[in-house]
């Protein structure tokens, strides 16, 4: 009976060592998972960079007026010369643009919408407090009609 009494105490003890050697590689698998996730950027820029992509998209389908998207309206008032096709003049557009985003993010997010392109200088820049332009997550999207738009979302 030793023999079997001993057998068993020396299982119990190999058990207690292989739970033990799980515990510390699932701690080691959640010590790098948790490392390497700061690195992205952190719970707070992924909510910004979603929020800025979502807008981004949102306000490019947007109807302004009957038949006219906010992306049509973008090629003609920064692409293609600068008229509008929905309001008596551009700033008109630019307003529009101003009250849906500003009607889309919370009062403590900032942004900064920046419409450009490399053939005319119409850009256009509209915002709410200031964004760090390298460290902010932002949603760029190049449009078919040679304008960049980009939407910079951060804190204040």
């Amino acid at each position: 009976m030793a023999g079997i009494a001993g057998f068993k105490k020396g299982q119990v003890e190999s058990m207690g060592l292989v739970i033990i050697v799980i515990i510390l590689v699932l701690a080691g698998v959640f010590a790098v998972v948790l490392m390497s996730y700061q690195k992205v950027g952190g719970v707070e820029e992924g909510y910004l960079l979603l929020n800025a992509n979502n807008l981004r998209e949102s306000i490019l389908k947007t109807e302004l007026c009957k038949g006219v998207s906010v992306q049509e309206e973008i090629s003609a008032c920064v692409g293609g010369g600068g008229y509008s096709l929905c309001f008596n003049n551009c700033e008109g557009f630019k307003g529009e643009v101003k009250r849906i985003i500003e009607g889309s993010i919370a009062r403590n997010v900032n942004y900064e919408f920046v419409l450009s392109t490399e053939i005319t200088d119409n850009s256009v820049v509209l915002s709410r407090g200031r964004c760090n332009i390298e460290k902010s997550p932002s949603a760029s999207q190049h449009l078919v009609s040679g304008v960049d738009i980009k939407v910079i979302l951060c804190f204040s």
